[in-house]
């Protein structure tokens, strides 16, 4: 019954000729971020009583959904028998011909931005990666001439839009659904974990692509130094892909130099299953990134009730709103100290996993829908 008037309500408000939404998006990878909020938006589009396809450059593995090729997207539109008009959602994270591609259509077009990551932060290590930076911005700057709207992420997100010339935007969360966690634990994983623990020292969590942007090297010259002064038995956990194959080698000599790479997993790519066994078998999670556009894995520790430390950079304030410890200066001495706080201070840890469910209760998945709702009612509302 309730779905049955969501639909009949947005039948009144669409436009009238208005009767498909269809994303298009670089590379849509099980696991990642962005892949999992265009899996929603899906969900959405099509509760709201929209026809929507996905349309990629690239795709990763264990994809539920039908896709096609971007550049499909044409014959497809004329092999169809409906007249109906379509507009065109795009997700933009990195640079990729279909950026020009989908300037070049007639259709109404819609961003959702969740970032690019400077230039700068990959020209030491990868001058290809930069260069897709650069083009992803060119890309951005280029598509703002006939973007419809524009949807942002974090307010953070939405600074970078205005400045590139968009002109209407608006701020809805990422589609975050926490039910996503209620999922069946990797027990070999957990059980390995908890005996590392019981063995004596914390087990130090960070989740994220394996990148200069991430500041991993931060975080290994801070978890160094903890280890020497406060916790000789503590141990290091980075969870995450490694897109920038120049940059992982230094990170691992880098351990070694310090004297720690027996303390530290690289743990790369995990399952679903392994990701919910390390937030569940760690005692805290750091996060020293020099560029974030939000940060999913801040709101995934809250989740699971992981008392968070991060750095004051780019959207990290924004998404962590004072359910951490933020610090202004990552220093291994000031990190390292924070740590030790964290850890043997346990009415500090209560009040920081309690302020982090109560801060998660901001991205409640159904608030999230309606606010990304808003925004394309307020998109489509003038076409």
């Amino acid at each position: 019954m309730v779905s049955l008037v969501i639909h009949i309500y947005c039948q009144l408000w669409l436009p009238e000729m208005i009767r498909a939404v269809h994303q298009f998006i670089p590379c849509l990878v099980n696991g990642d971020a962005v892949g999992s909020h265009t899996l929603e938006v899906r969900k959405l589009l099509i509760e709201l009583g929209f026809e929507s396809e996905t349309y990629i450059g690239a795709v990763g593995s264990d994809i539920a959904i039908e896709t096609h090729f971007y550049e499909k997207y044409g014959s497809r539109k004329q092999n169809r028998k409906s007249s109906v008009s379509e507009v065109l959602l795009y997700h933009s994270s990195t640079g990729c011909p279909m950026a020009r591609f989908l300037y070049e259509r007639p259709e109404p077009l819609l961003i959702n931005y969740h970032n690019i990551t400077p230039a700068d932060d990959f020209e030491a290590w990868n001058q290809m990666a930069a260069n897709t930076m650069i083009e992803a911005r060119d890309e951005l700057r280029l598509l703002a001439r006939r973007t419809h709207h524009a949807i942002a992420d974090s307010s953070y997100n939405e600074q970078e839009l205005e400045v590139l010339g968009y002109k209407s935007t608006s701020v809805a969360p990422i589609l975050f659904d926490p039910r996503s966690f209620e999922r069946e634990t990797d027990e070999r994983t957990l059980e390995w974990l908890m005996r590392l623990k019981n063995e004596g020292g914390s087990n130090i969590l960070f989740v994220g692509r394996v990148a200069p942007n991430k500041a991993q090297h931060n975080i290994i010259a801070a978890f160094a130094l903890y280890k020497q002064l406060f916790d000789p038995n503590a141990r290091l956990f980075i969870v995450g892909g490694s897109p920038i194959p120049e940059y992982l080698p230094v990170l691992r000599r880098y351990a070694a130099r310090l004297k720690v790479k027996d303390s530290i997993d690289f743990a790369g790519f995990v399952t679903d299953k392994e990701l919910s066994a390390y937030y569940k078998g760690c005692d805290l999670f750091l996060c020293l990134s020099d560029h974030e556009g939000f940060c999913v894995p801040l709101l995934e520790a809250m989740y699971n009730k992981l008392p968070i430390i991060a750095y004051n950079a780019a959207a990290i304030p924004e998404t962590l709103g004072g359910a951490g410890i933020l610090l202004n200066d990552k220093r291994p001495s000031i990190v390292a100290s924070a740590i030790d706080r964290v850890v043997n201070d346990v009415p500090l840890r209560n009040k920081m996993i309690e302020l982090g469910t109560i801060r998660l209760t901001d991205f409640d998945y159904e608030l999230s829908k309606k606010s990304f709702q808003s925004s394309i009612e307020l998109a489509l509302a003038d076409l």
